[in-house]
């Protein structure tokens, strides 16, 4: 009887292994990599890079005052775009506070020398909340203006398409899925740059801002660094321009040396036309003759005596 219980057990335990092991195939103990889950296969940016962003789109600034993006395009002043909310429990407030720290630290202003808009994608989100965010990161700032806006689901969402920023809210913690981006428009509300870190590079963030200014922001110093660096959206930071250093050194030394050549040649050319030059050639030979002929004692010109 008890060789008989083993001999069960040991068959249903093989049973029971055949049957776990395709269910445990299926469900591996480690997340599959390159299976995204569910709640944030929408979530990212497509990126838009000299669309127009609509300057119609309206929202309430930190008063309660009606606002359009259009009032933040004066044509003279590039835009740093982020879309957050208050209530995200990390990113925002990391992306937001390095952002605050970093331009700081510039020697340019925000809200003279360029303007910085933050919307919030949660529509529940008022006045208040975009006050007290606004009072908190201008204060780690240090100095400038900041605006922070709120508006109506069908404004958000039009932004974010407009921008190709994708979004997802899980009600079940009543959060949003999204991916930190930060976006510089052109004076005129063209996107010019994504930037997909948390951090900033002080002088990356100036670069960028002085390149999408279009010339209406930095000094004439400030545009040296772009003609030898250019910017890498992979690294999100400016890297050398190889390539085309190598192409206009060559093109240079090519310039320079067909230019020597020329010089040269016309200067030959110019030598062997000179009637002057070539009436004291002939000059030149004649006094020769002649003093030739007096070592010879004979006048010039007489006749050779045999």
């Amino acid at each position: 009887m008890n060789r008989f219980a083993s001999t069960l057990a040991v068959a249903l335990c093989g049973l029971i292994a055949t049957a776990v092991a395709p269910a445990q195939a299926l469900r591996p103990e480690r997340p599959d990599p390159n299976v995204v889950p569910f709640e944030v296969r929408d979530v990212g940016v497509d990126e838009k890079l000299g669309d127009q962003v609509p300057a119609d789109i309206a929202f309430r600034d930190h008063v309660g005052n009606m606002v359009r993006l259009g009032d933040y395009y004066d044509g003279t002043r590039p835009v740093i775009l982020t879309l957050n909310y208050s209530r995200c429990p990390k990113v925002c407030d990391i992306q937001l506070r390095n952002l605050a720290t970093t331009l700081g630290g510039l020697d340019v202003t925000a809200g003279e020398d360029f303007r910085v808009v933050t919307v919030s994608i949660d529509p529940t989100e008022g006045p208040e909340v975009a006050e007290e965010r606004r009072r908190g990161y201008v204060r780690l700032m240090g100095k400038g203006n900041w605006s922070f806006l709120t508006g109506n689901p069908g404004s958000i969402k039009r932004l974010a398409r407009a921008v190709g920023f994708k979004y997802v809210y899980e009600p079940s913690k009543q959060e949003y899925h999204h991916s930190p981006v930060t976006i510089l428009l052109t004076p005129t509300g063209r996107v010019g740059r994504y930037h997909h870190r948390l951090d900033f590079e002080p002088d990356t963030l100036k670069l960028g801002l002085v390149e999408t200014g279009e010339g209406t922001l930095g000094t004439t110093s400030d545009y040296f660094p772009l003609i030898c660096y250019r910017y890498d959206p992979e690294h999100g930071t400016y890297v050398t321009r190889k390539a085309e250093m190598l192409m206009a050194g060559a093109g240079f030394l090519f310039v320079v040396g067909f230019g020597s050549w020329l010089s040269r040649q016309w200067q030959r050319s110019r030598r062997s036309s000179d009637p002057s030059s070539a009436g004291l050639s002939a000059g030149r030979s004649g006094a020769a003759v002649r003093r030739e002929d007096a070592r010879n004692k004979g006048a010039a010109g007489a006749p050779a005596t045999v």
